[in-house]
């Protein structure tokens, strides 16, 4: 380990998922920062993902996923139930929109959330105030490839699709006292150590889109 956390909330988020080859990982991080904002169980991230899809007029199954806005309008309007009453499936759906179970209003748990272009000094503020940050991010090669804790700062962008992690804490490298953001992905445990990785405060900065926090 080459950087000391300053702030880690990893234990208020639980297991690192895989969201398999499926495009919903904005639902899994607006998941992960409800469950630990609110203290919830384990919430679906299937319910929220087709909710979202289905207010977005321009989804199509195996499409690019979901907008930020659709995302935030599904939390707060249709809401997300707990992982067994809809739980997370490894096929895209096919019809469009796509169906939803029918659950009770009282089953499904609404949120408001924030949002805005990327801001290295907010989402350091969120992380102080113990909340966990959802991070829209250009993904470099060094992130695809991450093997270790630490992604390496790279301007190398082989897609123009951006990908939804979770800011789970801060820290300082030992050596050079770079600053780092602690984020948690949701390409299973295969990605970074276990799940999670460092990334530079550069790489934020620089290759960031837009940062959320569910209230």
């Amino acid at each position: 380990m080459t950087v000391t956390a300053t702030i880690d909330l990893s234990s208020k988020l639980g297991v690192i998922r895989w969201q398999q080859y499926r495009p919903t990982c904005m639902s899994f991080a607006f998941s992960e920062c409800h469950e630990a904002v609110k203290a919830l169980p384990k919430l679906s991230p299937e319910y929220l993902y087709r909710a979202a899809a289905g207010r977005m007029p321009s989804w199509t199954a195996g499409g690019a996923g979901l907008s930020l806005g659709s995302a935030m309008e599904a939390l707060r309007l249709d809401g997300q139930p707990d992982e067994k009453s809809c739980p997370y499936i490894s096929a895209e759906p096919v019809e469009v929109p796509p169906l939803l179970p029918t659950l009770p209003l009282s089953a499904c748990h609404r949120a408001t959330s924030v949002a805005d272009h990327m801001n290295l000094k907010a989402v350091l503020k969120s992380l102080q105030s113990g909340r966990p940050v959802g991070l829209l991010v250009r993904i470099t090669d060094t992130f695809v490839n991450a093997n270790s804790d630490i992604v390496a700062y790279s301007d190398l962008l082989p897609s123009s699709e951006n990908h939804c992690v979770v800011a789970a804490g801060c820290g300082t490298h030992v050596n050079s006292g770079e600053q780092y953001v602690l984020v948690r992905n949701s390409w299973g445990a295969g990605w970074g150590n276990n799940g999670s990785a460092w990334l530079p405060a550069k790489y934020v900065e620089n290759h960031g889109v837009a940062y959320f926090e569910v209230q």
